[in-house]
């Protein structure tokens, strides 16, 4: 391939970033590099070259050296492609997660209630839900079996009987 396609540590997280085409350019100019000097056009496709170790480590150096927010802000204020690595608490508080209603609660059969994240994505006409949580192991023997199967209600209690199912 190509760099850089990869997770990085910030001073206090994880972003992950892509730099293909022009964007790679763009991203040079952010961390401080010229994107007319030819060493760098080499490092962005030749990873284990001399030029390839050296960016990667510039690039590294300059995430680690900042925070998250400075490292989206940067490359966002470039058009560079870079969003941070979300926790669940991150994603549990998220504002955007909120607005979009990614936090859902639905009755699970073994455990009871539980919130968790819903259907990703969202479409407008088939939006998607959550219709039953996890259920006990053969939960569904029956529909499988006789409605779907065709099999008999003996020849189900057989199998059941004889510990097949």
């Amino acid at each position: 391939g190509f760099q850089p396609l990869d997770t990085f540590q910030a001073s206090d997280g994880w972003v992950v970033m892509g730099a293909i085409g022009d964007v790679y350019s763009r991203m040079l100019r952010v961390i401080g590099l010229d994107p007319a000097d030819p060493k760098w056009e080499t490092a962005r496709t030749q990873l284990e070259s001399i030029e390839g170790i050296e960016f990667d480590a510039i690039l590294r150096g300059w995430i680690s050296e900042r925070t998250v927010k400075e490292v989206v802000a940067a490359m966002a204020a470039r058009d560079v492609p870079c969003s941070p690595i979300m926790t669940s608490k991150d994603i549990a508080e998220d504002a955007q997660y909120r607005a979009r209603g990614m936090h859902v609660e639905w009755e699970d059969e073994q455990v009871g209630k539980v919130k968790g994240i819903g259907v990703a994505p969202k479409f407008s006409l088939t939006p998607g839900k959550i219709v039953r949580g996890s259920v006990p192991l053969g939960h569904d023997n029956d529909r499988v079996y006789r409605e779907l199967l065709g099999v008999s209600a003996d020849a189900l209690e057989s199998l059941r009987r004889d510990k097949i199912i």
